[in-house]
Formats: C-alpha cells, structure tokens, sequence
C-alpha cells in the first residue's frame, strides 16, 4: 500500500511497459526528463556501462550540444567498445575511456575515500 494527499492506495507488484509506453515517456514524463537535461547540462557526465543506445539520453545530449555547442560539458564513456561505436560515440563528443566500468567504479570510490 502506498499513501497518495493522505488516502491509502493499492501499489502494483509488476510494472509492465509497453512501446507505447515507451515512445510517449517524453509526453508523460516531461518534468523528469526536464531534470535529467539540467544534471547533464551543469555537470560532467559518466557514463559507466551504458551504450548510449537509449534515444531519450541521445536526443537530450543532441539538443544540449546544439544548444551549447563548445561551451557544453564533458561527456565519458567507459566500457568495451567497438570501432564503430568508439567513433559514433566521440563524433558526440564523448570521450571513450576503454576498461570494466565495475572496476573503474570500484577504484575511483577507493580514491575518493582514501583521502
């Protein structure tokens, strides 16, 4: 049970998302993504173990890049990639590092609480 403007309401044990779903998550979630498009546009971002393939993610860092052009932030990549995703990826603007993301995760958390 879940609490809701103080009424108890049912909340469901599955989550199935259909295509649908999916290609109108921008209509029905516009406030999220609105805030994803924030933390990337003001941060650096890393992305450990993700292709890139979502196209919500693309269009927002497409639009970013146009919108800021030179001064948009940095943008890495870590994971195994191939040829043609290395450069679809860097012809984005973001810089591949090859290696585990696990691992890479894992040491850079050691360095950060090391000090």
């Amino acid at each position: 049970m879940g609490q809701n403007t103080g009424k108890l309401r049912a909340v469901p044990l599955t989550l199935i998302a259909t295509t649908d779903d999916y290609e109108g998550y921008t209509d029905t979630h516009p406030r999220l993504l609105d805030r994803v498009a924030e933390l990337i546009n003001n941060n650096t971002v890393l992305f450990a173990g993700y292709g890139l393939r979502d196209e919500h993610v693309r269009r927002l860092l497409a639009t970013i890049r146009r919108k800021r052009g030179v001064w948009a932030r940095r943008a890495y990549a870590i994971g195994f990639f191939d040829e043609v995703r290395t450069k679809l990826l860097e012809s984005r603007d973001i810089q591949v590092i090859t290696g585990d993301a696990e691992q890479f995760l894992a040491d850079l958390t050691d360095r950060v609480f090391a000090r």
